[in-house]
């Protein structure tokens, strides 16, 4: 049988993209190949219960690829659902400057599309995430957020005060009360949310699934290219290859495994695979005057005081968040709750070296990952003079901050960038392959840049609109 739409991968892109699709073309044969399997959410809790969490599930990431730093770790899910299943349900969404990063900056590239471009998108996103969010924020919005905000810490209300809508409650898919969903139970248990607060394909979302065909436990390994179309996907069933023929072909894995099944169909594009990377954080912890017990989920606000302006000339964005974990506390008399921990989220430049590559395995890749960039490095070394002079009149009494950067945000970016220069790109700002016409390369493998801000939203918002555009 021919199809007329293969999807590879079941998380926010392939699913978002499938939904809208449906909606155009309802008759249409559609058929979904996915790696892994549907994972229950009893058997996560159980997991997370052992601690083994999700790079214990079936199929760990581990095993998956090959890579060049035992310290970086890149935590995908390899399951039904993908990403969904272990997000922490963060959406908010870019600013409408990191679209010209150059034009304004002079650092990386812009993107083809704007901010304006992706609104509807991001709006329909949103009603499908059933998001909550504030009235106010720092990104220009055609609609309110489906579902109210959480309530927020008092030191946020404090800062709130005076910077405005660059402090705000995070937009976030961790249900507020009065959302169909039930409302967090904040306890920092977001990677298996044990009530099903937030939202996740698997729980929420399966039913785009109805009348499309299925296959689980099959990777697709690569793309049978001739005369400049993609004729059919090879995917890896039981220890055999088999082969499907379809007239559309929507890679919506991760970027490595994106990357990957294009570099194994032989495809010679300057830049794919290239500048596979994530953005960076590091946490604080903020000693106070005041008690700032309360919030109603995990993580509480977002600010974006150190998120944007000239300094970006020279030095990375970042974003702020204001946790709200139940361990936080100071054991100091009286000052249970004086204490707040702030985490920094620092967006990045993509590096040509840090790339994925073929291995002698064809069904696993090589990562190269380099490390962050000196962009990046120059706003880690100057975050305590800069906060230090954000919070003077705050009551602040010191800031610990952490020694090194996380490992990673579980947030891989990058691998086959948008463009309308093939030589600087892999997609067009459909992210429709430039050589392959019948193919899309979905996800943030595709950003133009990386931004500091959670990418799930853009990613969900671009699949939409590659969708609505066909």
């Amino acid at each position: 049988m021919k199809y007329d739409l293969v999807i590879i991968g079941t998380g926010f892109s392939g699913t978002f993209f499938l939904k809208k699709y449906k909606e155009k073309y309802p008759d249409a044969r559609v058929l979904v190949l996915e790696r892994g399997r549907k994972v229950a959410h009893a058997e996560r809790l159980t997991a997370a219960r052992e601690e083994k969490g999700i790079d214990n599930m079936p199929n760990p990431w581990q095993a998956a690829i090959q890579k060049n730093d035992d310290r970086h770790q890149y935590h995908f899910d390899l399951a039904f659902g993908g990403g969904s299943n272990s997000w922490w349900a963060c959406t908010p969404r870019f600013l409408p400057q990191d679209f010209r990063l150059f034009s304004l900056y002079g650092q990386g590239q812009d993107w083809p599309i704007s901010y304006e471009d992706l609104i509807p998108y991001y709006t329909q996103a949103e009603q499908w995430m059933e998001v909550s969010g504030p009235a106010e924020t720092p990104f220009p919005k055609i609609a309110p957020y489906p579902l109210p905000a959480h309530k927020i810490l008092p030191f946020d209300a404090i800062l709130q005060k005076k910077f405005g809508s660059l402090v705000h409650a995070q937009a976030t898919a961790r249900s507020p009360k009065g959302g169909s969903r039930t409302a967090c139970c904040a306890n920092s248990t977001c990677h298996v949310c044990p009530i099903q607060s937030k939202f996740t394909i698997s729980e929420h979302f399966s039913e785009c699934y109805e009348g499309v065909e299925l296959i689980s436990q099959a990777q697709v390994v690569a793309l049978d290219l001739q005369n400049g179309l993609a004729q059919k996907a090879i995917y890896l069933q039981d220890g055999k290859e088999n082969t499907v023929e379809a007239e559309l072909f929507v890679l919506a894995a991760n970027p490595i495994f994106n990357s990957h099944i294009m570099l194994n169909s032989g495809d010679d594009s300057l830049l794919l695979g290239t500048g596979v990377g994530e953005q960076r954080s590091l946490y604080a912890e903020l000693m106070l005057g005041i008690d700032n017990r309360g919030g109603s989920t995990t993580i509480t606000s977002n600010m974006w005081m150190l998120y944007d302006g000239a300094f970006r000339k020279e030095m990375a964005s970042c974003l702020i968040e204001s946790h709200n974990p139940p361990e936080l506390i100071r054991i100091e008399k009286g000052k249970l709750r004086h204490i707040a921990r702030f985490k920094f989220i620092f967006e990045d430049l993509y590096k040509f070296e840090s790339a994925v590559r073929l291995s002698a395995n064809r069904h696993v890749p090589i990562v190269s990952y380099k490390g962050p960039s000196d962009y990046l490095k120059r706003s880690v070394k100057n975050l305590p003079s800069r906060m230090e002079k954000l919070l003077r009149d705050f009551p602040v009494e010191s800031i610990s901050y952490d020694r090194r950067l996380s490992s990673g945000e579980s947030h891989i970016i990058g691998g086959h960038v948008m463009g309308n220069d093939p030589s600087t790109s892999v997609v067009d700002h459909t992210q429709r392959h430039h050589k392959f016409r019948n193919v899309y390369l979905l996800g943030a493998g595709s950003f133009s840049s990386m931004a500091a801000a959670n990418p799930s939203l853009t990613l969900s918002a671009m699949a939409i609109r590659s969708a609505d555009l066909i």
